[in-house]
């Protein structure tokens, strides 16, 4: 499958899995707060039953040997064993990785945090963990330190889905990068693809108040998200139309063209 933009991790076979790490290290040590965010696509099996697996964006230790040498994982979406991670967000089409956490088989269309001894710290349900080719799907993920403590809030499409979770024995450290892993297997497969990845601290006034869930912020925000959205929808419409105006006008200048050899 091909994509017009984005940097492509599967491509809709059997048993793949890729990595892709920014290996620009972050400093830590000022900042109380870190955002990732980036936008997803996942198809065209929007189905868990055929579509999957899934995608995991984790954060990396820069101070252990190898985090940017070893692009190399395990588990049911390639994080397990991903040298120098020490948490990672899923986006769990299939339902394997996440249903880990809840003691179930499956936990199909789910977000799933990981501590630093890969223990799933908890699992939730979204809407349709797919989305088509025209359909980027936004992730925001918010850390935030507080005591020797790191809180996680993940957003998935501008819909709360994870609200300040502590996460266990995961520990800040000084310098830090952020990657992305996705796999599929022998039953689960769909071409997933990232863009836009960011690691980012957020401004100092954005931290007054940083226990407030990232989904309860000002509506504006999600309106802005909503809006984008909307336009990406308008603009794929505007590209139909003019590939359907430009084949029109070359069947009619062929038309033309055969009259005048006559």
């Amino acid at each position: 499958m091909q994509f017009e933009y984005g940097f492509e991790l599967t491509q809709d076979e059997p048993d793949q899995e890729a990595h892709m790490l920014c290996t620009e290290t972050f400093i830590t040590s000022s900042h109380k707060a870190i955002h990732v965010s980036l936008e997803y696509t996942m198809s065209p099996n929007l189905s868990p039953a055929a579509g999957g697996e899934g995608l995991v964006v984790y954060l990396v230790d820069a101070s252990v040997p190898g985090w940017d040498t070893n692009l190399h994982g395990s588990g049911q979406l390639g994080f397990d064993g991903k040298t120098g991670a020490f948490v990672g967000i899923g986006i769990d089409m299939a339902g394997n990785f996440s249903g880990q956490c809840e003691n179930t088989n499956r936990l199909p269309n789910s977000v799933a945090v990981l501590d630093a001894t890969r223990q799933r710290v908890v699992a939730r349900e979204v809407l349709g963990a797919g989305a088509g080719t025209e359909d980027w799907r936004t992730v925001e993920i918010r850390f935030v330190c507080t005591d020797q403590l790191i809180r996680c809030t993940v957003v998935v499409g501008g819909h709360g889905v994870i609200d300040s979770i502590p996460i266990p024995g995961a520990v800040m450290p000084a310098s830090l990068c952020v990657g992305v892993c996705a796999k599929t297997s022998s039953k689960h497969t769909n071409a997933i693809a990232v863009n836009n990845l960011r690691l980012f601290a957020p401004s100092a006034a954005s931290l007054v108040g940083a226990e407030t869930p990232l989904h309860n912020a000002p509506e504006c925000a999600r309106s802005t998200m909503d809006l984008i959205d909307q336009l990406r929808l308008e603009l794929g419409s505007l590209y139909r139309a003019y590939d359907q105006l430009t084949q029109e006008t070359a069947d009619q200048t062929e038309f033309t063209s055969s009259l005048s050899s006559k």
